[in-house]
């Protein structure tokens, strides 16, 4: 089935988005769709649900009093945003980083989550999350490896933007509404905050620094490969993307470390990048 995503740009479909599961607007809209997501395996329609939404409102008194109440998002639009999760044998640290993404500021996210042939239980901390949180997408596939689970994950995302998160790592909870406003402000292409490295007993913090906007490709490349302001200038996973730098490029098969020729590949298709010293990623 195609799953027809879209930015949700009414209030509504905002609220739905952003409320969780358990209110009285999602239980309208699962009754609504029950038949259909147990007969059908239907993917989530963000429009479709926006129209129950309006329905919702039009016909149910508890429900209108809810989102007349409910908090304005104002005038600024919140794109959708993919969020690309790939698993592979991490049941120890899954649920923290998929506790991390879930509980992100910025709700309106799409998260897929790629489960590479895990051969542990993390396929079914998989599907106890997807049951809990109706933004989550999981696919169970064979073993492929890093390049095609990643690339798995671009083919179906929709958004406007799209991260990555490594499954045993976890992020902060503003990351996301922290690149997004940083990319939206700068009209940015790329935007990047810090990363850190967290050990048992220590966590390591790269130096701190002023923003950075980039538009000469030859800078940008020297920013990311050079790397003179420490942490993850290569990878992927603290950065937000436009979903059109990356639409058409993937990570290659057969790589001792993929994000090294993606970086390449994105950084030609950018126009504009920024880099910030916030640290967000862990």
């Amino acid at each position: 089935p195609t799953s027809l995503l879209y930015p949700a740009k009414c209030r509504w479909g905002t609220y739905f988005l952003a409320s969780g599961k358990e209110n009285l607007l999602f239980k309208y809209v699962r009754d609504v769709f029950y038949e259909y997501w147990k007969y059908h395996d239907m993917c989530i329609d963000y429009g479709m649900i926006d129209f129950v939404i309006d329905l919702a409102y039009d016909n149910n008194e508890k429900v209108r009093k809810m989102m007349d109440e409910a908090p304005y998002y104002g005038e600024k639009i919140h794109y959708l945003l993919p969020l690309l999760n790939d698993v592979y044998n991490v049941e120890e640290y899954l649920p923290k980083c998929l506790d991390s993404i879930i509980n992100q500021t910025y709700k309106n996210i799409e998260i897929i989550i790629v489960n590479d042939g895990s051969t542990d239980k993390s396929g079914i901390i998989c599907d106890e999350y997807a049951n809990k949180d109706i933004r989550i997408k999981v696919i169970h596939k064979e073993n492929g490896g890093l390049s095609d689970a990643r690339n798995r994950g671009i083919d179906i995302a929709n958004g406007d933007y799209i991260g990555f998160v490594d499954s045993d790592d976890y992020i902060a909870e503003d990351m996301y509404e922290y690149l997004y406003d940083f990319a939206v402000e700068n009209d940015l292409d790329v935007a990047m905050c810090s990363s850190c490295d967290v050990y048992k007993d220590k966590i390591i913090r790269p130096k701190n620094f002023k923003s950075i906007i980039l538009e000469d490709k030859e800078k940008i490349i020297e920013n990311i490969f050079v790397n003179q302001h420490g942490g993850s200038g290569i990878g992927v996973c603290n950065k937000l993307f436009k979903y059109n730098v990356i639409k058409n490029i993937r990570f290659d098969f057969g790589k001792t470390y993929e994000d090294v020729y993606f970086a390449l590949k994105w950084i030609g298709n950018t126009n504009k990048f920024g880099r910030d010293s916030e640290v967000k990623y862990y």
